[in-house]
């Protein structure tokens, strides 16, 4: 018998056959309205971490559920009631809400994984535009089939039907292609992740379960009616009531399934707090990859330098903003608390459209790397590094690293007045001694080869380029020749200090003495979001995005770049002046830089005439300096070698004999980063999502950082590097990582 003459059976008939599967619908739905429940308050019970609108998402689901579940309930009572005849069928709720529901849910749970999708994809509308084009074309028509069930007569009844063997196949269709494309994407991503935490595959073989198994139950049970009922009479009453049988199960499929996916992440977060757990009982080990180029995480005992004995009573000394580490998901998480670091918590929060959720980590203290350990001046080089620059980078990007440089300076002026900063901010001039007639004729030509390629020199730079001019300015008889500039001197840890404190009162979360130990790519997802996971000895942080202020440490938790930026020690001395060196009359007014001697300098602070001397490499092997992180202890051949600089430069009859407490106050070591290409690496990481660094700064830090860090911020508030008006040589792209590395990329560079 075809399907166009088959009658519609009486409703007794109709009876028979709609009891048997509306009834095994209404027990698996009872079953699954237990899962879906639980698994609703398990998510809202732990829920601290996500945002408001996930949480009312998950509640908005749990309940649609519920209530589809009641008017599944009252329907079937009416049903009933009908079937045996007791009294006319009763206008109970007039439009069927429980059906009306099921595309509502539907619709809801396939929003979520396309939102994911879009997150994972970067919003790749060749991807996204098919997928919901079929997925809408399901809706769409699911609503139709929804109003056509309303009337029960022959003709609805085959139109139902038929809408159902196209909506279901749809269903199916779109769920696949939204599971192969996520699952392609995971693993595309999945080589950011760390070896030790890739379950990427067990997640692709439950998403796949997941997102398809709704409509697939539903085409192979309409499929088996199909088959096994062809000419029974009332098989299109059947037929449709055993869709509807099936209707009572699908959306509690659909919302476990989502719910499943959004629960996931947490069991997934636990697992890593107990290893987290595990790593604070028994000690960090081997968390970052270990090899000849990985630099280990900085010292517990450092050396304390001058600028940091001046400020043992400082209040960011152990300072924790909050008494445990934020539990909801940051929106940037700043790895080094020095000043590329706190710099850029800075920039970022004191900007028009900063995000909510800022946190700073650092392994010690505040301004306890490199830049509190520095020589205390602001020292941009206007040519003398412009000829090594074009050689590497062509003379576009070399003469924008000279025009960096001074902008940094005018930058770092602005900054120190605008918030009032008292840091013995001094603007002051600065010498190139060069002791050789060699030295002499080599800045020479680079004066001349930077002013013949365009660059300015006019009003900035004084040549004293005759031993007796040289002499007579800088009072030295060693200098054969001299050039001089206008550079700062200042107090490194209360300049990082301030704008911490400034950062601390628009809301950073600032977390001391808490070493990051490793940082992982989070394989489940967030609101359609990959999060980074930081591993810390006091628990978890999770952010949407990374910067890795970090500089000579960096390539222990980035191993890749263990031979792009490289730990080099360095040395400095306070010297208490003599007395022909004491009083404002006598004092040496400018900061001075030899290049014969190893790279030792010295400046002279205004305040209260302390010698801040620094350098010392040419008394010391290069391989007790490089590549090591102690800067708990000072080698004194380096040390005898800054004692003597000061006197070296004007005489040691001039300086005089010391008397007691004249002379040397105190000496310390710092570790510098250092580039393999004497630049920076400042930028979005290659191929890391939401990643970016601003380290190895080559000693130089104090003429770059400021600027480094104001383009840092204004990249993770979305502007292109163009607008930063950073060097596009800063840029740590795949080609410079890949020519300067000692170690492969774990994650193989994508």
């Amino acid at each position: 018998m075809s399907m166009a003459s088959q009658p519609v059976a009486s409703l007794d008939v109709q009876a028979a056959y709609v009891e048997g599967p509306v009834l095994i619908g209404t027990c698996v739905s009872l079953v699954l309205l237990g899962v879906v429940s639980g698994q609703t308050v398990k998510f809202l019970s732990n829920s601290n971490g996500d945002s408001w609108r996930l949480r009312v998402y998950v509640s908005l689901v749990g309940t649609l559920v519920a209530l589809q579940s009641i008017f599944d309930f009252v329907r079937l009572w009416q049903q009933a009631v009908t079937n045996f005849g007791f009294v006319e069928p009763p206008i109970l709720l007039g439009l069927s809400l429980d059906l009306i529901l099921v595309p509502i849910i539907s619709f809801m749970v396939e929003a979520y994984y396309i939102h994911r999708l879009a997150a994972l994809s970067k919003r790749n509308f060749f991807v996204l535009v098919p997928i919901c084009t079929v997925l809408l074309s399901a809706f769409v028509l699911h609503i139709t089939v929804t109003f056509e069930e309303q009337t029960f007569t022959a003709e609805r009844v085959r139109k139902v039907i038929l809408l159902y063997e196209v909506i279901l196949p749809v269903y199916l269709v779109g769920d696949l292609l939204l599971t192969i494309s996520t699952a392609a994407y995971l693993y595309h991503f999945r080589r950011n992740v760390l070896p030790q935490n890739a379950t990427v595959v067990t997640q692709l073989i439950r998403l796949v379960f997941q997102t398809s198994t709704p409509a697939t139950c539903s085409i192979i049970v309409n499929f088996i009616i199909a088959l096994h009922f062809p000419d029974v009479p009332g098989v299109l009453a059947a037929k449709q009531w055993a869709g509807f049988g099936v209707n009572i199960v699908i959306p509690k499929l659909f919302a476990v399934s989502v719910l499943w996916t959004i629960n996931a992440r947490g069991d997934m977060d636990q697992r890593r707090k107990i290893q987290a757990s595990d790593t604070i009982r028994h000690g960090p080990t081997r968390m970052a990859a270990e090899s000849p180029s990985n630099p280990g995480f900085p010292r517990p005992n450092p050396s304390i330098s001058f600028w940091l004995q001046g400020t043992r009573s400082s209040t960011l000394i152990g300072h924790h903003t909050t008494a445990s580490l934020p539990e909801d998901v940051q929106d940037v998480v700043i790895i080094g608390g020095g000043f590329s670091g706190v710099a850029t918590a800075y920039f970022l929060l004191k900007s028009k459209n900063s995000p909510a959720r800022v946190t700073l980590l650092e392994a010690r203290e505040v301004c306890d790397g490199a830049t509190g350990r520095n020589g205390g001046h602001c020292r941009p080089v206007p040519f003398q590094s412009y000829a090594r620059y074009k050689k590497s980078f062509g003379k576009e990007q070399a003469l924008k690293i000279v025009e960096n440089e001074k902008e940094t300076l005018r930058l770092l002026t602005e900054i120190v007045h605008k918030e009032e900063i008292d840091c013995d901010f001094a603007p002051t001039s600065t010498y190139d001694i060069l002791e050789s007639s060699a030295d002499a004729a080599i800045y020479a030509s680079r004066l001349s080869e930077f002013v013949a390629d365009g660059g300015k020199v006019d009003g900035i730079v004084e040549a004293f380029t005759t031993p007796a001019a040289a002499h007579s300015e800088t009072g030295t008889a060693r200098a054969v020749a001299a050039y001089k500039w206008q550079c700062c001197s200042l107090w490194p840890y209360k300049l990082v200090a301030a704008l911490a404190q400034v950062a601390l009162s628009e809301g950073l979360n600032l977390q001391t003495n808490t070493p990051v130990r490793s940082v992982v790519l989070d394989e489940a997802l967030r609101e359609g979001e990959r999060l980074w996971v930081l591993h810390t000895d006091r628990g978890l942080v999770k952010t949407r995005k990374v910067v890795y202020a970090t500089n000579a440490h960096t390539a222990t938790l980035l191993p890749e770049l263990g031979g792009p930026i490289y730990p080099f020690k360095g040395h400095a001395v306070a010297l208490v002046p003599t007395k022909p060196f004491s009083g404002t009359m006598n004092r040496v007014q400018s900061s001075y830089n030899f290049t014969g001697d190893g790279g030792n300098y010295f400046f002279q602070r205004p305040k209260d005439g302390i010698f801040v001397v620094g350098g010392g490499r040419d008394a010391v092997n290069n391989d007790e300096l490089l590549r090591t992180t102690d800067d708990g202890t000072v080698l004194p051949v380096a040390v005898q070698s800054l004692k003597e600089t000061v006197q070296g430069a004007f005489g040691a009859e001039r300086w005089g004999k010391e008397a007691l407490g004249e002379g040397l106050l105190t000496a310390w070591s710092g570790i510098m980063g250092y580039s393999a290409d004497s630049v920076p690496y400042v930028g979005p990481l290659h191929g890391k999502v939401n990643a970016y660094i601003c380290a190895g700064h080559n000693g130089h830090g104090m003429a770059r950082i400021m600027t480094c860090a104001r383009g840092i911020a204004q990249l993770l508030e979305g502007a292109t590097y163009e607008e930063t008006g950073l060097p596009e040589c800063f840029l740590p792209t795949k080609e410079r990582l890949e020519k300067h590395s000692l170690v492969k990329d774990p994650n193989g560079g994508k």
